[in-house]
């Protein structure tokens, strides 16, 4: 798990979870298809005042797509610094 740390910015924090499992990314996949099981990349911010940048680049999305991975964001509102890590 890559997290959690304060940031207004999400690609940091992305780019290090995919360069960890890209070199595997397509033993992750044969599992996907074996097992039948869901690989997600999960994004969530807990936000007070200042929403984040959260965007992909395309190389993180080719790694997602190696992955056979699907994105899901959440942004939780909370109040206020509680969504500081």
């Amino acid at each position: 798990m890559i997290g959690p740390r304060f940031a207004i910015d999400f690609r940091e924090q992305i780019d290090q979870l995919l360069e960890s499992v890209r070199p595997i990314a397509s033993k992750v996949r044969e599992l996907q298809e074996r097992l039948r099981v869901r690989v997600e990349l999960s994004c969530v911010a807990y936000i007070s005042d200042i929403v984040p940048a959260l965007y992909f680049t395309p190389e993180q999305l080719e790694v997602v797509r190696d992955l056979g991975a699907t994105i899901d964001i959440d942004f939780m509102l909370v109040e206020g610094d509680s969504g500081r890590a």
